[in-house]
């Protein structure tokens, strides 16, 4: 009889498999380990990644329903092999449920966790040198309590701590949370103490679910009774419409827990996820049993100029992926990320599907991948040829030098004259950012800008037209773009005015709005309010359409390249 180290073995080998005796030998090795009562930390923790992936891919309905049942056994096991153990072993960082995550997260999801999980979450230290740990607290602490800590007779800031919030570490936590509550700042000021202090916690993931635990959308499972699709026309699937399912609020912020908590699991977070605006949440059902959700980010967190639109995937109610794409005017600059529980899947379909949820909600015309999405930077980016999979989806590099040898490169392995691409040529090829074109008859990226180049653009404005005072330059945009508009000039007190307009800069710095048509002006301020007091996707949409306001922006970029 085979060891459970080989049944785990062949598991792992098979699972994306879908003839008939591999189905067959999934069901029977699942048979067999689900009775082996033997299997250590290092196998349970194998075999947990290998149910993950089958549960995201089940064969049938009843194997779905044999996957659920051992899935439950599997957490109990190692919630069980924990305790008694007393250490986690080789499920340290793991994030499953009945470990611990210490990690540093932003202020906001510090906020969250405490008033969620009171319980789960305790200080664990500060993780930033001493003298800043010092300054940072005395700019935070009341005049009165500064001299406690800086008079000498504490032995360790520990010793502090204890001393003022007693020796209960969720208590502890409390009193700095509130301490920096306290100093009623804004949200960038806030993080920035959370980061020079950084604040270590311990969040347990006994009673708060870990990785292993944590659904999306309740739905009935999709069966891949035809296996895995492994080629896709990126360029056909994005065309097909799809429009976002009706959702409940109480399911959104089902989905909101469910997100953030899935990155936490992971030692991850992102700001579309920590920052979510639960008004701005849409989820689109796919296929194949694919939920993508966006989401938008609350008003104190938008970017300036370009809207950030997270997401997160969930395939067969397992998260399975999760990213996000800034968009600017014609260009949506994305990023995505698989959990690498479900690697080896449907990948290609998956981001085909991505990126026309995007396409079909926001009308851009063209993707960007960063080079460090493409292997730049990153050594498993080239290990994994994560430029080929971007090519093969219709992706191709700016440059004309890349893109001659990434044709001759690709006809090679296309023909079998290469195997493999080498480093040195891998690394060659992920120079520069690459681009997918929504319309493949054209050949090239038209007025393409990007929030980088503004920036610089307006350091450039503030430096020759007001001597770098960048205060006189944001008080003369606001002014500006109040007499340049009469629909703002008749709202003085219109929240947009009142919400530090974000765009205001780039307008006076592009040369201002005198010439546009009353049309473009009151289109301007529908797209104002949307970035200042709605929702960031309508923003994103309306800007698209703003062809006034991109030929601006375009313009103020270009100067940078001067």
């Amino acid at each position: 009889m085979l060891s459970s180290k080989k049944y785990l073995k062949e598991l792992g080998a098979i699972r994306n498999l879908f003839d008939a005796s591999s189905l067959q030998r999934k069901s029977e090795i699942l048979d067999l380990l689900s009775k082996d009562k033997s299997l250590n930390d290092s196998s349970l923790l194998e075999i947990q990644e290998t149910i993950l992936f089958l549960s995201a891919y089940p064969h049938s309905e009843s194997f779905a329903e044999k996957l659920g049942v051992f899935q439950k056994e599997l957490t109990r096991r190692i919630k069980v092999w924990i305790k008694k153990n007393k250490k986690e072993g080789k499920f340290e960082e793991s994030g499953l449920s009945g470990t611990k995550v210490n990690a540093h997260f932003s202020f906001e999801l510090l906020e969250w966790l405490i008033h969620s999980y009171p319980e789960q979450i305790l200080f664990d230290c500060f993780d930033a040198e001493e003298e800043i740990v010092y300054s940072t607290l005395n700019a935070l602490l009341p005049f009165a309590l500064r001299e406690n800590l800086n008079d000498g007779i504490h032995e360790s800031l520990q010793d502090w701590l204890q001393g003022i919030a007693g020796k209960n570490r969720h208590v502890q936590l409390q009193f700095l949370i509130q301490l920096i509550q306290s100093a009623t700042l804004e949200s960038s000021i806030r993080n920035l103490f959370v980061e020079q202090l950084k604040i270590y916690v311990n969040v347990s993931l006994e009673k708060i679910p870990g990785r292993n635990e944590i659904l999306g959308r309740n739905q009935k499972h999709y069966i891949h009774e035809e296996g895995l699709i492994k080629k896709v026309d990126a360029f056909e699937i994005i065309q097909e419409t799809i429009h976002p399912l009706e959702i409940r609020q109480p399911e959104i912020e089902s989905l909101i827990i469910a997100m953030r908590l899935q990155l936490l699991s992971l030692y991850r977070e992102t700001d579309p996820v920590t920052f979510t605006n639960d008004k701005d949440v849409h989820v689109f059902d796919v296929g194949r049993g694919m939920d993508i959700v966006l989401m938008g980010m609350d008003v104190e967190h938008r970017h300036s100029a370009d809207a950030y639109i997270g997401f997160m995937a969930f395939k067969n109610q397992q998260p399975y992926a999760y990213g996000g794409a800034w968009l600017l005017g014609p260009m949506a600059k994305i990023g995505i990320n698989v959990f690498p529980s479900y690697r080896g899947g449907e990948s290609a379909w998956f981001f085909a599907q991505l990126m026309r949820v995007y396409h079909q909600q926001f009308k851009f015309t063209y993707f960007v991948a960063e080079p460090y999405q493409v292997g730049r930077g990153n050594p498993e980016g080239i290990e994994s040829g994560a430029f080929w999979f971007y090519y093969r989806l219709g992706f191709r590099p700016m440059k004309k030098e890349l893109q001659q040898i990434a044709g001759r490169e690709f006809q090679k392995l296309k023909t079998g004259k290469l195997k493999r691409s080498t480093n040195a040529t891998l690394e060659k090829l992920v120079e520069d950012e690459m681009v997918f074109l929504i319309d493949p008859k054209v050949i090239s990226v038209k007025n393409k800008y990007d929030t980088l180049q503004l920036s610089a653009a307006l350091s450039k404005v503030i430096q020759g037209n007001f001597k770098g005072s960048a205060d006189a330059f944001l008080l003369k945009s606001k002014v500006e773009l109040l007499k340049s508009s009469p629909e703002l000039k008749k709202r003085p007190n219109h929240p947009l005015i009142l919400a530090r307009e974000k765009l205001s800069p780039y307008l006076l710095a592009g040369g201002g709005i005198d010439s546009w048509t009353q049309e473009e002006k009151k289109k301007l301020v529908e797209l104002l309010y949307e970035k200042t007091c709605g929702r960031d996707s309508e923003y994103a949409r309306l800007m698209v359409q703003h062809k006034k306001l991109n030929q601006l922006l375009y313009g103020l970029a270009s100067n940078t390249r001067k």
